[in-house]
């Protein structure tokens, strides 16, 4: 049976090496000691910073302009280079590259899907060949719109449409979402509340959820 299999990429794929679940957070500390909460920098992070076409220093800037606060160079300098540091440090996670090519030889259609800055593209783009490894890339800041926006997926739906009408492929009312679409990732909320809620499969991989090494037999008992 044919699947269309969408993964999300940070912690999930990849992760940076110092295991960081927070990530970013932890370079933001400038913003922190000045009274910004982290949900808020999470907000303004995924919403606006990951979906633009940003520098590490543009990043940076866009962040203290928003919350209106001001950074010494030296502050301003220090989250830039934390910020590269940890996206430079990304590596596999257990099983992500066997999975990958297990996928593959499965004939699924697999899509990229992840909130991430223009930087951070680039750098493990280059550093793990992601583009060849998907069908099809679905980045934030290329797209102006970051999960958990339902436009990323229903865009995602509504493109495969043609394409599997002309394979034969039976949609009821379009699609048959359960048996033929699944998200794959590590956040609840961001990246598998809304799939789930439009009918498509759903996975969560982490820290004490479902190792990727099992996803292609889920995915093939299904």
């Amino acid at each position: 049976m044919f699947h269309i299999v969408c993964l999300d990429l940070w912690n999930t794929l990849i992760h940076a090496s110092s295991g960081s679940a927070t990530g970013y957070m932890e370079y933001m500390e400038p913003l922190r000691r000045r009274g910004i909460k982290e949900n808020a920098i999470h907000r303004i992070v995924r919403d606006t910073i990951m979906t633009r076409d940003l520098s590490y220093a543009e990043m940076v800037r866009a962040l203290t302009r928003h919350f209106q606060v001001d950074l010494s160079p030296k502050e301003e300098d220090e989250m830039v280079r934390r910020w590269q540091d940890d996206n430079d440090s990304a590596q596999w996670s257990e099983g992500a590259e066997e999975l990958l090519r297990t996928l593959r030889r499965s004939r699924y259609e697999l899509i990229l899907i992840t909130n991430l800055t223009a930087p951070a593209w680039e750098t493990v783009d280059q550093k793990f060949r992601l583009a060849a490894r998907f069908d099809r890339l679905v980045l934030s800041f290329k797209q102006g719109r970051a999960k958990p926006d339902p436009l990323v997926w229903e865009n995602v739906q509504r493109e495969a449409q043609p394409k599997y009408r002309v394979v034969g492929m039976p949609f009821t009312g379009g699609f048959n979402l359960s048996t033929r679409f699944w998200m794959v990732g590590d956040n609840e909320a961001d990246d598998l509340t809304i799939p789930r809620r439009m009918g498509w499969n759903t996975i969560r991989v982490g820290a004490g959820q479902t190792p990727l090494v099992d996803i292609p037999n889920i995915i093939k008992r299904s």
